[in-house]
């Protein structure tokens, strides 16, 4: 099997008629950057326990497909991330993003006591993502994007 070559850095294809669900949103700061830096119009959906509570990535399934979904710093909280991963592919009608801490640089399980699991670009490439490698957390290439696009 083939895998996806590295992400472009100004890949993607968000536009303003697009919907963004983005899956464990925090504080929103997705929205902020993409409406201050780039000038995004579209629609922002925020999942995080803390807008309601209630949020729960086992059970959460995409009520109906949107352009796009982002899970930022969420793969690695999740017993099973794959299973995240199918979902949205299943309900992507464009694409999405995920990031994740990069466990050939960094001991992941060890930087939160809510990181369950602990990732490698090989692990999101097998799992259909093209790949980019960057410095989220202080060290060279400590972090990963991941980018599936429907094509």
């Amino acid at each position: 099997m083939a895998l996806p070559k590295p992400v472009d850095q100004a890949a993607g294809g968000l536009d303003d008629a697009d919907i963004l669900v983005d899956v464990g949103a925090g504080f929103t700061e997705l929205d902020f950057f993409l409406r201050n830096e780039y000038g995004w119009r579209g629609r922002y959906v925020p999942l995080d326990a803390w807008v309601d509570g209630t949020f729960d990535f086992s059970t959460w399934r995409p009520a109906r497909p949107v352009g796009w979904y982002a899970a930022l710093e969420v793969l690695e909280h999740l017993q099973d991330p794959e299973d995240l991963i199918r979902r949205m592919k299943e309900s992507a009608l464009k694409g999405f993003v995920v990031t994740t801490p990069n466990s050939n640089v960094v001991d992941v399980l060890a930087q939160d006591p809510t990181h369950v699991t602990a990732l490698d670009e090989d692990t999101l490439r097998k799992w259909g993502l093209a790949t980019s490698l960057h410095n989220f957390y202080g060290q060279y290439q400590d972090g990963i994007c991941g980018l599936w696009r429907k094509d």
